[in-house]
């Protein structure tokens, strides 16, 4: 409807707090048409734009390019992409049906009874296959050998954890100079601090192109990249099978 429109439209949802980055395509740049109060001349170059009112005294709709934040964002993502926790282990393991008690059995059965249509949309929509009922229902089918030998599904293990300590993400940077805690290093135009007790080994300020690590890194509250580097790549994931 046209008041769901107006209400998500760029002209309602506007603020001056928020340096909102807009933009425009095809014939709607053309004529100067960025979704705001007015038209925008047709001469701007840039399709980033970002505006500091919708409004003046002199009926004027000031912005300025925002192609250098576009730059700067593209530069933050390439350099320092965002580290992701590995996943999980499983602590559902697979139910071996050979090995399930009567009982075990028929609540098995009325559990895969509740699930027949979602197996069905799934074999449909070709998330599954036919022949994967097991693996669907989270069970597999392990019979014990003649000798008695117990399968592994049913030999007790201990528990497993694990402390993830995640790699040091490697950039390549330059030193500029001396700052009061420390180096300040240029990395693909983004200034970042090596802290003076994490670069004992830096030995004389060159501009050569060293190998840094990244210890932390965020946006502060200004919209301001930080980031600290070292010279170490310190960190090593850690895990550890405890059997009793």
């Amino acid at each position: 409807s046209f008041a769901r429109l107006l209400r998500t439209s760029r002209l309602a949802t506007y603020d001056p707090r928020i340096p909102q980055v807009y933009t425009t395509f095809g014939r709607h740049r053309h004529v100067g048409d960025w979704g705001l109060k007015r038209n925008l001349p047709t001469t701007v170059r840039t399709n980033v734009i970002t505006v500091q009112a919708l409004d003046t005294a002199e009926h004027q709709t000031p912005f300025d390019s925002a192609q250098g934040q576009i730059w700067q964002l593209e530069r933050w993502k390439e350099a320092f992409p965002e580290s992701r926790p590995p996943r999980a282990r499983d602590v559902n393991p697979p139910v071996n049906v050979q090995r399930l008690k009567a009982s075990e059995w028929r609540r098995f059965v009325r559990k895969a009874e509740t699930r027949k249509n979602e197996w069905r949309t799934a074999v449909r929509s070709g998330q599954a296959q036919p022949d994967e009922h097991l693996r669907f229902l989270n069970a597999t089918y392990q019979p014990a050998t003649e000798t008695g030998e117990r399968t592994v599904s049913s030999i007790a293990v201990g528990p497993w954890y694990d402390w993830h300590q995640p790699e040091k993400r490697a950039v390549r940077g330059r030193a500029l100079n001396r700052v009061t805690n420390g180096y300040a290093v240029g990395v693909g135009g983004i200034v970042a601090l090596l802290p003076l007790h994490k670069a004992l080994t830096m030995g004389a300020l060159t501009p050569v192109v060293n190998t840094f690590y990244i210890d932390q890194m965020n946006i502060d509250e200004n919209g301001r990249p930080e980031v600290q580097l070292s010279l170490a790549n310190t960190s090593r994931p850690f895990s550890s099978d405890l059997s009793f």
